[in-house]
């Protein structure tokens, strides 16, 4: 049985994680954004039918078109305007525009 919200299809971003062991870092690179959500009333984009079990717990099931190989990855929900090339904040784990100043 799926949940309903009521509000805007969400997004989730594909972040391919910094290499701990080497940078210390717990951020990442936003690789891939996906936006999930199927719209119950054709009338109107307001209602949303988003499955129990997201984001799914399967890469390849949530991003069919990237390959996984050996490097750590993570799925994490993003704004609405995210886009491949943000970042993942280190220790934050905050979503930002990497060219942004804020």
């Amino acid at each position: 049985m799926a949940t309903i919200y009521k509000g805007p299809i969400k997004k989730f971003a594909l972040i391919k994680l910094d290499d701990f062991n080497t940078t210390a870092s717990t951020g990442g690179l936003v690789v891939e954004v996906n936006s999930v959500g199927t719209i119950i009333n054709d009338n109107t984009d307001s209602f949303v039918e988003i499955p129990e079990d997201y984001p799914s717990t399967s890469l390849e099931d949530m991003f069919p078109d990237i390959t996984i190989d050996n490097v750590n990855w993570t799925i994490k929900e993003c704004p609405d305007n995210c886009e491949p090339g943000w970042i993942m904040k280190d220790k934050t784990l905050e979503i930002v525009d990497s060219n942004s100043r804020d």
